[in-house]
């Protein structure tokens, strides 16, 4: 349903990303095309080097995915 979802030019969009129930491998099972970063991981950047760090690999891992990333 989703790949015929993406033929009719629908993007998909994984909300809160980095925090719950989000999962790496939903970058690998599903056609995602945007990761919105999870409020709570971009609140204290840059106070925090443990957010920091983990923003940075999740927009590393974006780019060479091709997926866009907002926060």
């Amino acid at each position: 349903m989703i790949d015929e979802l993406k033929s009719l030019g629908v993007s998909i969009s994984i909300d809160y990303f980095g925090a719950g129930m989000s999962s790496l491998s939903y970058l690998k099972q599903f056609p995602v095309d945007v990761l919105k970063l999870d409020p709570g991981l971009i609140s204290n950047l840059p106070r925090d080097h443990e957010d920091a760090a983990i923003v940075s690999a999740i927009i590393r891992l974006a780019s060479d995915l091709h997926i866009k990333v907002v926060a």
